[in-house]
Parts: C-alpha cells; structure tokens; sequence
C-alpha cells in the first residue's frame, strides 16, 4: 500500500475508531487506486494499523491524477485553508499548466479534465473561488508560519493574510 503526502495534516483522535474497528470490524472500506495507492480513509487505515488488522476491506478506483485527488477532496470536506490551499496546488498540478486550451491537447492520464485554466479548476476542486486560491498561496509561499497559523485557524481571513503580506513586501521593497 502507498500512501501520499494527505491533504488532511493532522490525523485527530482515533481512540473511539480503534474501539469501533475492534468491536465491529471496519464498516467503511478504504479507497484504493488499481496500484494501490491511498485514496481516502487514512484515518480509518491507521486505526486498522494500530489494533493490528493485516487485512482490511478497499474499494478499488480505475481513475486518473486529477479524479484521484478530486476523491480525496470529497472525502475531506472541513480541510482547514492551509490543508485546501495544499490540495488544490496539487490538483493544479496535475493539470499542467493549462490555459484553457483543448482537453484533446492534454496527455492521454487527462482525458476527461474539464475546460479551463489549472488554477481556476484546482480552486474550485477544494471549494474556494480563484482569487482566494491566488491570495492563500502567496501566504504559504511567504513562509511567514505564524501568519499561516492565524489564517488556517480563521484568526485572519485569506484576503487579510494576502494583504498583510503584501503590505510587509511593498514596505521592505521601498
């Protein structure tokens, strides 16, 4: 089993799933690629993990990057916006570099991406709209941790952090 970087960074508690899996076995299988590689249920696989499971139940998908990290999206929807930023830069790029040019255009693991720029349909995949996506990278890109701290917790909004570390750069540039 492989298993890649997660778009959800920290995993919660997993006693009272450990006490379930123990009890009734695991009631939703784990979602797998045909190489099988980790889709959703990295919480549910660690727990099977940890009270000793060698075998656990796994849905196999046939599908390609892109529907692979939209799935993992689906099965994460409360990502904080540090988590949904990461996800949607991976989903960007996985499409390239795209400006909306033909999807006929796209390497055949692409074929049934919908039309538009990467970045506009990587925003969307993870629920935020472009221009929040734009602002939430640049503040990862500052590495300014205790700004993306205060906007991953909501103490300050996307547009806030965007602005605050647009404000340091104008200010350090003159």
């Amino acid at each position: 089993m492989v298993v890649e970087e997660r778009a959800r960074k920290n995993i919660g508690e997993l006693d009272s799933l450990r006490r379930s899996i123990e009890e009734m076995g695991l009631l939703q299988p784990i979602g797998v690629t045909k190489d099988l590689t980790l889709i959703f249920g990295g919480r549910r696989l660690q727990a099977c993990k940890d009270v000793g499971l060698e075998e656990i139940p796994a849905r196999i998908f046939d599908i390609d990057a892109v529907e692979t990290l939209k799935m993992k999206q689906e099965e994460n929807k409360d990502l904080t916006p540090v988590e949904q930023t990461h996800l949607a830069m991976r989903i960007e790029g996985a499409l390239g570099n795209r400006r909306g040019q033909r999807a006929d255009l796209l390497p055949q693991d692409f074929a049934e991406v919908p039309q538009g720029e990467s970045r506009a349909i990587a925003a969307e995949a993870v629920g935020m709209n472009r221009e929040s996506y734009r602002q939430a990278k640049a503040v990862l890109k500052s590495d300014d941790d205790q700004l993306i701290q205060q906007m991953d917790r909501g103490e300050v909004s996307i547009h806030a952090a965007s602005s605050h570390w647009t404000g340091l750069l104008m200010t350090v540039s003159k």
